[in-house]
């Protein structure tokens, strides 16, 4: 039998193949790597062409060149994978804090009633929060928007520096469970909407009150108002805590009273020229500011306050809880989207809920990303600005994808021996596709 010979576009095109040339028979392949190697030696000697301002040169040499390199379906290849890399989100993946980064580290400032972290480090700044154990995290706005692991931490900044001060008094709860401090605190009424609830001290105004109250001229309005000031700033010192921050307006009433009594019975006594009557005007307009921004502020306020009851107790410190109280939160921060089924296993999932975990000290509340919000990232990476960061939280993986796994009643279907992995959605129905993650890869 004669020997077998290669496959070439230029032996099929011959008549005769057994009287054919030898350089005929050689392979198209072979004479491409060959030309290959021969333009390569000659782009290193050239490099005008390789910086990318003549690769789509109006010269025909260049265009023939570029043609000769790849052809036209492969340049059209190459557009679309520059356009989709382009559309896709690529967030950068960042360790775990430790255990306790932020606890103890939520401070109050008694006077402007401002809550702040302190002597955090700068490792610990994240901004995502990926449920499902994956090493990174990328894709269009649209695809990360449905993926049902990825959330934002809202920090409940109030009752996270209640957590941190009952911690700092080393108070416990007489209680076997683990979690008995973070279901105490959030079970605590307070105001966690972001909105004036009149917790600022009277400071604020009889400072710049007392400045004013020289040009009354009258050494009765001045002395007061410097101890009504002194009086209010350790009065506020001594409630700043837990158990007492919202007492200050109603244990300053008295002195404040106390003082506008003086101020009143100064004013009908005295010989009033132009300084005094500024004087007593300014006074007067600072009692009725504070009174405006503490007083009515914390009435007002008393309409969003709530406190959250523990529904089902998740895993690593997660709570589904439903909120009692505030009932016109929605009104103010509009309405939230809702928890994928997949990650809190109830049958519905109601607007009072909220899924809040205990993120290494910091009480968050998890919220869905909105698709303009994955949106302005993807802008501001195109801008240059660095990376969105997330950190991995764990809750879920490849062998429990969703929380009916963590139930001890929950069976994997099999089929024959071989095990078959079901992720449940609502009803009992498979999940959508939208309702998978993306881009799990273990490095």
């Amino acid at each position: 039998m004669p020997q077998a010979l290669p496959f070439s576009a230029r032996k099929s095109l011959a008549l005769k193949t057994a009287v054919a040339r030898p350089h005929v028979q050689k392979s198209l392949v072979q004479e491409s790597v060959k030309f290959e190697r021969r333009t390569r030696e000659n782009e290193s000697h050239d490099d005008s062409w390789k910086t990318g301002e003549n690769m789509f040169g109006n010269a025909k040499r260049d265009h023939d060149r570029w043609a000769h390199r790849v052809d036209s379906g492969t340049r059209e290849s190459f557009d679309n994978d520059g356009e989709s890399r382009l559309q896709k989100l690529y967030l950068e993946r960042q360790p775990f804090p430790a255990t306790g980064a932020f606890m103890g580290k939520c401070w109050r400032n008694p006077i402007t009633a401002k809550l702040m972290l302190k002597k955090v480090s700068t490792d610990n700044n994240f901004q995502i929060i990926d449920l499902f154990t994956r090493s990174r995290v990328a894709g269009t706005p649209q695809e990360l928007a449905r993926d049902p692991y990825l959330y934002k931490p809202v920090i409940l900044t109030l009752r996270t520096w209640i957590y941190h001060d009952f911690f700092r008094q080393k108070k416990l709860v007489a209680s076997a469970d683990e979690n008995g401090m973070v279901k105490w605190v959030l079970n605590i009424p307070c105001v966690d909407a972001p909105i004036n609830s009149g917790q600022r001290s009277s400071v604020l105004f009889y400072m710049p009150m007392v400045l004013f109250t020289a040009f009354t001229k009258d050494a009765a309005t001045v002395a007061t108002s410097l101890m009504a000031l002194i009086a209010l700033g350790v009065l506020a010192a001594m409630c700043n805590s837990a158990q007492l921050y919202s007492r200050v307006r109603l244990y300053s009433i008295p002195m404040r009273l106390c003082h506008l009594g003086v101020v009143i019975l100064t004013v009908a006594q005295s010989t009033l020229d132009t300084m005094a009557v500024i004087g007593y005007l300014l006074t007067f307009l600072f009692i009725i500011l504070d009174v405006a921004n503490g007083d009515l502020a914390m009435l007002t306020s008393y309409r969003f306050w709530c406190h959250y009851a523990i529904i089902r107790e998740l895993p690593m410190r997660c709570f589904v809880c439903r909120r009692e109280g505030a009932a016109h939160l929605e009104e103010l921060l509009g309405e939230r989207a809702a928890i994928p089924t997949t990650v809190h296993g109830l049958s519905t999932w109601l607007k009072e809920y909220s899924f809040v975990v205990e993120l290494c000290g910091a009480l968050c509340q998890l919220e869905r990303i909105s698709l303009k919000e994955w949106q302005a990232l993807l802008e501001e990476q195109h801008n240059g600005k660095p990376k969105c960061k997330y950190v991995t939280f764990g809750l879920f993986d490849k062998k429990t994808p969703s929380m009916w796994h963590f139930c001890e009643d929950f069976e994997v279907p099999k089929v024959g021996d071989a095990e078959v992995q079901v992720k449940s959605g609502p009803g009992g129905k498979p999940p959508e596709r939208q309702d998978k993650p993306m881009n799990v890869q273990d490095y």
